[in-house]
């Protein structure tokens, strides 16, 4: 019975492999693709190692740490690269798209600048004063 629903797990793990790299190819742009490649994969292997630990259980914590491994790093490697494409303005391929990141970024950046420049205005203010308190004990 192990050994049927280990070989069931794999099979189910290679189908998902199979669903992913259609998706990378059919996918329009690289936003997509990322997604295809990223979610689709993390399963496909995930159900593989399950099914390893139901063929092979005496693997099964070195198998549990690569699926975590797994777990880990996969969703983290394709943030990066889609994060690190969007700062190169790797266009979507929606044209209507609202870019909601480059908007947030923005804003902050405005927001900074502003605070410096009220910094900078007190600082001044400061400075000011400060020569008036020295003019007048020169005095």
């Amino acid at each position: 019975m192990l050994t049927f629903l280990g070989f069931l797990f794999i099979f189910a793990g290679v189908v998902s492999f199979m669903i992913s790299s259609i998706g990378l190819l059919r996918m329009p742009d690289l936003y997509s693709r990322i997604h295809a490649g990223a979610k689709s994969p993390t399963l496909a292997t995930l159900l593989v190692v399950i099914g390893t630990i139901f063929l092979e259980p005496a693997w099964a914590p070195k198998l549990l740490l690569l699926a975590f491994f797994v777990l880990a790093t996969n969703p983290l490697s394709s943030s990066v690269i889609a994060r690190a494409s969007h700062k190169v303005d790797v266009p979507h391929l929606n044209s209507d798209h609202v870019d909601e990141l480059k908007l947030y970024e923005e804003k902050k950046l405005a927001e900074e600048t502003a605070a410096r420049e009220v910094l900078l205005e007190q600082e001044t203010v400061e400075e000011k004063a400060t020569e008036e308190e020295n003019t007048e004990e020169k005095k």
